[in-house]
This record gives structure tokens, sequence and C-alpha cells, in this order.
């Protein structure tokens, strides 16, 4: 495979860009799920007195609040993390995945 995509644009991009462009709305989707997790904790969901993603994630575990894919999200935040403190770049693929699993998350607790 190659390194490069065509952009139609009499060019060519990098895929790392590409790549590092789904991070971005990955890492806004996981900042969406802290949002709505701190609201359902605010609504008395489930209890928490930190505001850190993981932490949220981890005092709403079931049965506080119905999740479809727990084990997704714990390690969506953790590949979330490696993005946002150590400047991993994760393929769009699996940017995607932990996007969708979010949103059925989201769409699960009415939400969306």
């Amino acid at each position: 495979m190659s390194t490069f995509a065509s952009t139609g644009l009499n060019g060519i991009l990098p895929l790392v860009v590409l790549d590092a462009a789904q991070n971005l709305t990955f890492v806004h989707a996981c900042e969406t799920l802290r949002h709505a997790l701190r609201l359902l904790r605010d609504q008395h969901r489930f209890t928490c007195d930190r505001d850190e993603l993981g932490d949220l994630v981890q005092a709403s575990k079931h049965p506080r609040l119905p999740w479809q894919d727990y084990r997704k999200i714990l390690t969506a935040v953790t590949d979330r993390n490696a993005i946002a403190h150590k400047g991993q770049v994760l393929p769009r693929l699996k940017c995607s995945d932990y996007i969708g699993a979010i949103k059925a998350e989201l769409s699960t607790w009415s939400l969306i």
C-alpha cells in the first residue's frame, strides 16, 4: 500500500495527514462522550468526584448506565490518551470504529 493518497487536486497527500485528521475527530468524539457523562452524572445517574473521561467511564459502568460495548470504550479512552498525551497517531479505521462505538453509547442513553 502506498503511503500517499491522491487528493484529486493534481497532488498527493501523505496518509498520515489523513490519519491525523481522523484522530482529531476521534478526540472530539471523546470530549463529547466526556460531556455527556458529566451531564448524566449531574442528573444523578451515577456518582463520580472527578471530571476526567476515564474516571467517568469507570464510575458509570453497568448497572449504573447501560453500555453497548464497555470494553471498547475503555480501549478508546486509553488510545485517546495516547493521542493527546504522547502524540500517537492511530489509523483512520480504528478512529472511525471508536467514533461509531461512542455514537452507539450516546444513542443508547437517548442523547442523540
